[in-house]
């Protein structure tokens, strides 16, 4: 349940681009969601979140799916890989 701007990536990425005014997409949910990494998660090379943090952009769409561990990959495991407006501020 909840509107494109709850669910689609594409969709939060684009108001922000058109600098549209969030209140007028705004999740339809009053509750803020918090993101967390899967705890102890590695890559295959043993690299954890924070790699993919500094090695690609929000939603991690290079190398998020490349690299995968014995829980998944970054773009399922890592916050932010999976939520590009996912940050250290709203990060647990």
């Amino acid at each position: 349940k909840g509107t494109a701007y709850d669910h689609c990536c594409y969709c939060k990425n684009a108001v922000v681009a058109s600098n549209v005014s969030p209140a007028a997409v705004a999740p339809s949910s009053s509750e803020t969601e918090t993101c967390e990494d899967t705890e102890g998660w590695r890559d295959i090379n043993g690299y954890g979140c924070d790699w993919y943090q500094v090695r690609d952009i929000p939603g991690c769409p290079n190398i998020g799916t490349s690299y995968t561990g014995d829980k998944g990959s970054a773009a399922e495991e890592c916050c932010y890989c999976k939520d590009p407006t996912c940050d250290d501020f709203n990060r647990i």
